[in-house]
């Protein structure tokens, strides 16, 4: 247990400290193999993976998108096919990393047809 953690559970804030980790971590490098996240993030999710740290990471990778226009769901299907594929290269070494991916693959899956609908009802 790092020293955070054990502090986030004297005082009652193990929720948010996994929150705000996985918020973080959203924002983590690829490895040198081009496949984000990077192994040392992938070792931590797998030690230390949680509800909130999971949530933490999806919110992450959602807000860090920024502004955008819409595409009708096109960019959002691309971006779905990237973190599936990178959930496919992780699963063998990394399961619980995988599977957080391949949540957000969905995530961003869902987004590409509510912008594709929003695009057919009001354009």
């Amino acid at each position: 247990m790092t020293h955070a953690e054990y502090q986030a559970k004297q005082n009652g804030y193990t929720q948010s400290l996994g929150d705000l980790l996985g918020k973080l971590l959203a924002h983590s490098p690829a490895g040198d193999n081009g496949i984000w996240p990077c192994p040392c993030v992938c070792k931590y999710i797998e030690s230390h993976s949680s509800q909130t740290l999971k949530q933490g990471l999806l919110d992450g990778v959602f807000n860090k998108r920024g502004v955008y226009l819409s595409t009708g769901g096109r960019n959002e299907k691309l971006l779905a096919e990237q973190y599936l594929f990178y959930a496919d290269k992780l699963i063998s070494w990394y399961p619980k990393t995988a599977i957080i991916l391949k949540d957000i693959s969905k995530m961003w899956r869902r987004e590409s047809i509510r912008e594709s609908e929003e695009e057919r009802l009001f354009f």
